[in-house]
């Protein structure tokens, strides 16, 4: 009888060690699945990432791509697919198969693509939000205060948010709220104690150490981070983590909408260095004779270039309107593909590197809205860069050409925008077909000309799958109401 006993718990540990070690080995190779997803984008971005219509949204590269199956083929490797077949099954039914997909939030989900488990499988680009490092005190409060007011807080609440982050950055121990004040004073208050750093934000979750910043502010009642209602965690009011008023609508918080990494080189296109014209008069008719065909563009822009005074020009979009040259009204002779080259080849700005510029072509209206664009602007701009192809947007010149913006608006917008992106985000899943093994990683990639350089990598298993990715397009969705 002993002897049995010490037999059957023999068998009982050998079969756990053994269940063990095939889970930590599942979970080994979802997280290379993972990872296999990070580098395959980072491989497209290589000649592909001034062309949003590549990475955006691409299901056949990024929706369920096959890393490993039994038997698989070169061509097979790397596809996305929604097909299971029989070379992927076991004696016992189950499917062997390994993939990634890489998911991203899509600020235009609707309730109605959570029914029918939409998801965008593409990669996100940082200048599409707004940098906190450098955006001024009102478009933060633009960008802050409809989350403050969508969560309750008093009237207060968001410029007392704006003046504790601008605080935090500046490099000044002066606050700028004197009855909260953010400064090391008040830091040196709390337990632990720290300083208030005084230099720029590293990550936007360094946000959590500013006073008056919490979850709720940065996340809203989107705890997963995918943009995604989950009915069963994210409407039931307070009956499973996260919080939230189970209004039926998904609070998102800040945290979609904000970046600390994007910028750019004063370049064109092509990499080479704009056309600086505010300087040298010869150096530019020359450089701008390389540039443009006619003669009479060239001369129209160097003779329109005044610096100061009320003819100065303050964008570039004034190259597009009449000017007085010697005494006399002059139109605009450039063609809409001249001014396309104009805004890619040329510049007012001697800045080699600039940062926090928007990208015009990705941006959602929360942060259109932030940079002090009114609605029915944002509402033009979104229907237009949906309707033009990538090769119409490569600049922004198409904001007044396609989306109806005048050249007053467009000058007071000019410093702030951008048509490409330098810096992207990257998420990627890694699971089985066959059980809910699953890795989750987010990555950012800066690209240095075409080389990718990883600047920041992160873990976010804990925060769950976020996305039903298993399946076809039509069948993967969340449980929508909690079982019977």
């Amino acid at each position: 009888m002993l002897l049995a006993l010490l037999v059957a718990s023999f068998a009982f540990q050998v079969q756990a060690d053994y269940s063990a070690g095939r889970g930590m080995s599942q979970r080994f190779q979802t997280r290379l699945a993972a990872e296999a997803g990070i580098h395959a984008a980072m491989h497209m971005l290589r000649t592909e990432y001034n062309n949003p219509a590549a990475w955006y949204r691409d299901p056949a590269a990024f929706d369920q791509a096959l890393v490993w199956k039994p038997n698989a083929t070169e061509e097979e490797l790397g596809k996305g697919s929604t097909v299971r077949d029989d070379s992927t099954q076991t004696d016992a039914g189950e499917s062997r198969a390994i993939r990634f997909s890489i998911v991203a939030d899509d600020p235009d989900d609707t309730e109605d693509d959570l029914q029918k488990g939409k998801i965008r499988f593409g990669i996100t680009d940082e200048a599409s939000k707004l940098n906190i490092n450098v955006a001024t005190a009102e478009q933060l409060l633009r960008l802050i205060q409809p989350v403050t007011v969508a969560l309750g807080y008093d009237d207060a609440r968001a410029q007392e948010l704006v003046d504790a982050l601008i605080d935090w950055r500046d490099a000044d121990d002066d606050p700028l709220n004197e009855e909260k004040p953010a400064e090391s004073e008040y830091y040196r208050t709390l337990r632990p104690p720290y300083r208030c750093k005084n230099a720029p934000f590293e990550s936007v979750e360094e946000l959590l150490m500013v006073r008056g910043f919490d979850g709720r502010v940065l996340y809203g009642e989107d705890y997963d981070r995918n943009g995604l209602m989950s009915p069963l965690s994210e409407d039931d009011g307070n009956d499973v983590f996260p919080p939230d008023n189970a209004d039926g609508v998904l609070e998102r918080g800040i945290y979609p909408y904000i970046t600390v990494y994007s910028q750019e080189y004063n370049v064109g296109s092509d990499n080479k260095p704009r056309v600086n014209l505010f300087a040298d008069k010869g150096y530019v008719k020359s450089k701008l004779s390389e540039i443009f065909e006619r003669p009479e563009v060239v001369d129209f822009i160097v003779n329109s270039t005044v610096q100061t005074g009320p003819r100065a020009i303050k964008s570039l979009a004034d190259y597009l309107q009449p000017q007085i040259i010697n005494d006399r009204e002059t139109r605009s002779p450039l063609t809409p593909a001249e001014a396309a080259i104009l805004f890619d080849k040329c510049t007012i700005d001697g800045e080699a590197e600039r940062q926090g510029l928007v990208n015009v072509n990705t941006a959602p209206a929360p942060v259109l809205r932030a940079l002090g664009l009114p609605a029915d602007a944002i509402a033009n701009i979104i229907s237009a860069r949906k309707a033009l192809p990538a090769a119409q947007r490569t600049t922004t010149a198409w904001l007044m050409s396609s989306a109806g913006l005048t050249a007053e608006q467009y000058g007071r917008l000019s410093g702030m925008l951008t048509a490409r992106s330098r810096q992207f985000t990257i998420e990627s899943i890694g699971f089985t077909d066959d059980r809910g093994i699953f890795t989750r990683v987010q990555a950012v990639v800066m690209m240095r000309g075409p080389v990718p350089q990883l600047v920041y990598y992160r873990d976010i298993t804990r925060l769950g799958m976020g996305f039903p990715v298993r399946g076809k397009e039509g069948e993967r969705r969340f449980a929508l109401k909690p079982p019977e």
